[in-house]
């Protein structure tokens, strides 16, 4: 006898199929990308932006801190450099100046004998100088003989000043201050190079 399979009918309600979520509409999802798009483009130029910004300011500090030392290092430098000339700032300070003034004066007597003698009533002079000029003085006068012309030594004068006496006039030689605004101005040269290295520390510090 054979086996007959048996189909029984079904009466409960028959299962809802599974939802599915309708796709996006080809509009929409072009509104999407776009948008997308748009926000990281935007956020990626910003992060741009923000590095640039960044690399200039540390840029400029290190330039700024790096011109800063190359500026201390400089007047280090030229300070030590004057450090060194010291002693041969001295020696022209010392002894070049006045050795220059003393070697100026005579000309400058010469110029000034000459404008004066052919004016002279009694074509007599005395030229007024210290005891260390009188000797340049005398081979000077030695050149007019024609002329009276006595040299009186002054103790009270220093090498650069002269003084031309004739009759009631006189006229002063004085090569004194041309000789010490050389020597102060080598002096402040070499004092504000002391000056400024400290300053310029702390600054850069």
């Amino acid at each position: 006898m054979s086996a007959r399979r048996l189909d029984l009918e079904e009466f409960g309600q028959p299962s809802a199929p599974e939802s599915v979520a309708p796709a996006p509409a080809h509009h929409d999802l072009e509104a999407i990308k776009l948008d997308a798009f748009e926000s990281g483009y935007r956020d990626g130029w910003d992060d741009c932006l923000s590095a640039e910004q960044q690399g200039r300011a540390q840029i400029g500090s290190d330039l700024s801190r790096n011109l800063k030392d190359l500026s201390f290092t400089y007047l280090e430098a030229r300070n030590d450099v004057l450090k060194g000339l010291q002693a041969l700032l001295d020696g022209i300070i010392e002894r070049l100046v006045p050795e220059v003034a003393a070697a100026a004066m005579v000309p400058m007597v010469r110029a000034e004998l000459a404008s004066i003698l052919g004016t002279l009533p009694d074509e007599t002079c005395e030229i007024l100088a210290s005891p260390a000029a009188c000797p340049a003085l005398e081979a000077l006068v030695a050149e007019h003989v024609e002329t009276e012309i006595r040299i009186v030594p002054e103790p009270a004068y220093f090498e650069g000043h002269v003084t031309l006496r004739f009759g009631a006039e006189l006229r002063e030689i004085d090569l004194g201050a041309a000789t010490e605004r050389i020597a102060q101005a080598i002096r402040d040269f070499t004092l504000n190079s002391d000056d400024d290295l400290p300053q310029q520390h702390e600054r850069s510090a």
